[in-house]
């Protein structure tokens, strides 16, 4: 029963990740590598914000996941929609996604150096026993806030109009035009949505 819980743990984490990069990549077509460091700032703007500020959790939980929004979202408004304006092709894309991820992974390198932060939140406990399985506070909370998280956005993205015109851009780009759909406003929709959902899961683990 403790292999289950923890594979459970781990796929909710998976689940909440790969939808936050899935949703990018399936409307603009071309692997967004710097969403990694975005994870990756998630969690040390979380180090940041609760031990070494010692702000409240809630307020730093927003605070993380709106710089990490804010992030994915000027990278999209500022680098890659300029190159895709020049008919830049998803290998310049992913080329410059490569070098942005560098920069912010040295740079995070730099503010808090390559060492294991902690944030301890209280006392270390063990964790509650479920049918004969212990998972702590935390996992408990990752398990239920990643799968529900999840759950909301499957079906946001099946039934609700933003979830279909992010679809028909990524099916089409010209033909959505047409049809009188956004194709930048459904881009710029689908970093915020990718970067909102990588940047709980960065608080998360």
């Amino acid at each position: 029963m403790q292999l289950i819980f923890n594979i459970l743990y781990t796929t909710s984490i998976y689940l909440l990740l790969s939808s936050s990069f899935s949703v990018i990549y399936y409307t603009v077509k071309f692997f967004h590598i710097a969403h990694a460091a975005i994870l990756t700032l998630s969690a040390y703007l979380g180090y940041l914000f609760i031990q070494q500020l010692n702000f409240p959790l809630f307020l730093s939980i927003i605070l993380v996941i709106g710089c990490s929004t804010l992030l994915g979202l000027l990278l999209e408004l500022i680098i890659y929609r300029h190159l895709r304006r020049r008919n830049s092709s998803a290998l310049i894309l992913l080329i410059v996604s490569l070098g942005l991820y560098i920069v912010l992974q040295n740079l995070i390198s730099l503010l808090w150096g390559d060492e294991t932060k902690v944030i301890q939140l209280g006392e270390i406990a063990v964790g509650k026993e479920i049918l004969g399985a212990f998972l702590t506070n935390i996992q408990i909370y990752t398990i239920i806030g990643c799968l529900s998280l999840f759950i909301c956005f499957s079906m946001f993205i099946k039934k609700s109009k933003i979830g279909c015109n992010l679809r028909a851009v990524g099916n089409n780009v010209s033909l959505s035009n047409i049809y009188g759909i956004n194709s930048n406003r459904s881009i710029k929709l689908a970093f915020l949505i990718g970067s909102l959902l990588v940047s709980v899961v960065g608080i998360l683990i």
